[in-house]
């Protein structure tokens, strides 16, 4: 009898920081290994953006309400939980479902049909992979003043034991530095939901 991949995780009990997407996703791959280890090597961390960093997102949390709850993120992330029955998304910011499934994200978060105008790009990162090598010294969302433009997580700066800030690369949508598989929105699709998207 086949078990579908379950996480049991609720929201409301994860460690959540406006404006600090990564971070938010670091936390939860860390609640993962430590509570369902064994479903780490189905999940993998998702980097949005583009070179422009105009990269949009419908129903979140910070959208316009009259306009679906668009956003217009810099860069987004969020994770995935693959299954072959039902592969789910993990996105703090939503207004959707949490976890909401990959297809209903897709169609109602990504909304293809407007990729045409705005190229989303995806870094696709193993959260195992996540977890060891991602770090962040925040200073991106400092101001020139060295103030910060959203209050930062209570918990101290995410460092790898390779690095003090890569987020940069992270971000990044060459697919020649930084980690992962940098995938257009059809080859993203294919992965996750192979047939079942056009």
């Amino acid at each position: 009898m086949y078990k579908t991949n379950t996480l049991k995780i609720k929201r409301e009990h994860c460690t959540y920081t406006p404006c600090y997407c990564e971070e938010n996703v670091w936390k939860l791959c860390e609640k993962i290994k430590d509570s369902d280890s064994d479903l780490l090597e189905n999940c993998y961390v998702i980097f949005v953006s583009n070179d422009a960093k105009q990269v949009p997102i419908w129903f979140q949390r910070s959208g316009h309400i009259s306009r679906d709850n668009l956003c217009i993120w810099d860069y987004h992330v969020f994770l995935i939980l693959k299954d072959p029955k039902e592969t789910k998304v993990y996105d703090f910011d939503t207004v959707l479902e949490f976890p909401v499934t990959f297809n209903n994200y897709v169609k109602q978060a990504i909304k293809p049909e407007y990729n045409e105008h705005y190229e989303r790009l995806f870094r696709v990162i193993s959260a195992d992979i996540f977890l060891s090598t991602f770090a962040s010294d925040r200073s991106h969302m400092r101001k020139p003043d060295g103030s910060y433009t959203s209050d930062p997580p209570f918990y101290a700066p995410i460092s790898s034991k390779d690095s003090t800030n890569n987020i940069q690369e992270f971000i990044s949508m060459n697919s020649k530095i930084g980690y992962g598989e940098v995938m257009n929105l059809k080859k993203f699709c294919q992965y996750f939901l192979p047939n079942q998207l056009d």
